[in-house]
């Protein structure tokens, strides 16, 4: 599965949500068709970045983007500072200290929370729908321990969670006391136009080498992951 443009595959993800507003088929068994359905009308996508510096949270947020709009969305980055000078595609980014504000002025369909500072302004911005794609939970770093209860009331306020992984759904329900938010896990995604198999030719090379095991020195923070 994954996000086409007219160049090509573009983005591979995980297991992908069902489709907004209906399905292939209609409801009733007996009226059944196969007719072809007509494309869903664009929207605008707006995501909310606390920064562009490096981090692969900040990547992914982009590729979303880029995937997005390779499908005719509108998706738009706005982000508190930083410019994404180390992204290998072109990604234009609004900037504002004020994401309420600036985010209310762009009247977008759906608006997303990526960090926990971005939950409130998210919500303040009116739109249609607001999501909180979440990576992982904040709470966890160390770094933030004398913030846990600010993190855990973001949390908390009522919208619907995408996660990467299956694993941080438990969680977040521990840590708010709500078993009734709707968490909803979206998958990992792998921009396949950067990172793709090798050909078989490379594979052949690879297996001829010394197997190597890689390191990830994450500087700063004092978490595994």
């Amino acid at each position: 599965r994954g996000t086409r443009s007219n160049q090509g595959r573009i983005l591979a993800c995980g297991p992908q949500p069902p489709s907004v507003g209906g399905s292939r088929y209609n409801c009733c068994p007996a009226r059944q068709t196969t007719d072809p359905v007509p494309p869903p009308l664009p929207l605008k996508i707006c995501f909310l970045l606390e920064s562009c510096a490096l981090s692969g949270g900040v990547r992914v947020v982009l590729d979303l983007a880029r995937a997005l709009q390779a499908r005719g969305h509108e998706a738009i980055v706005l982000s508190r500072r930083g410019q994404p000078d180390w992204y290998p595609h072109p990604m234009a980014i609004q900037h504002a200290d004020d994401l309420a504000h600036h985010g209310r002025s762009l009247n977008a369909d759906v608006v997303v929370a990526t960090f926990w500072t971005t939950l409130k302004p998210a919500l303040a911005c009116g739109a249609r729908h607001t999501l909180h794609f979440c990576q992982g939970c904040e709470w966890e770093n160390i770094e933030y321990a004398e913030i846990d209860g600010q993190i855990a009331a973001a949390y908390a306020a009522p919208v619907p969670t995408l996660t990467v992984g299956p694993w941080l759904g438990p969680k977040i329900t521990r840590k708010t006391g709500n078993p009734g938010t709707l968490i909803h896990t979206l998958g990992q995604c792998v921009d396949i136009q950067t990172y793709h198999p090798p050909s078989a030719f490379q594979r052949l090379l690879r297996s001829l080498r010394p197997r190597r095991i890689p390191s990830i020195l994450i500087p700063g923070i004092r978490m595994d992951g």
